[in-house]
């Protein structure tokens, strides 16, 4: 009896150290997945951009003046007058 008592305490420190490391890790990879759940689904919400292809911008030239639009005064070329 005296032998069992003496191995116990003998792995009581290895068993609690263990024991501890095991809920570092725990935490850590609970913190972590917790951290890249935020980033995925913050980021997915970015506003998205609108590509405007070639001729679209051709379009655009060609049927007026972006300037014009604006409400600003402008030449027979589409160019802003200067007065």
């Amino acid at each position: 009896m005296d032998k069992i008592s003496m191995l116990l305490q003998e792995a009581k420190p290895l068993y609690l150290k263990r024991e501890r490391r095991k809920r570092i890790l725990e935490a850590t990879g609970g913190v972590f997945s917790i951290f890249l759940l935020t980033f995925l689904v913050g980021t997915s919400f970015l506003p998205k951009t609108e590509t405007i292809n070639l001729y679209q911008q051709i379009y655009q030239v060609e049927n007026g003046s972006v300037i014009e639009d604006m409400g600003f005064p402008v030449d027979e070329y589409g160019l802003l007058k200067v007065s």
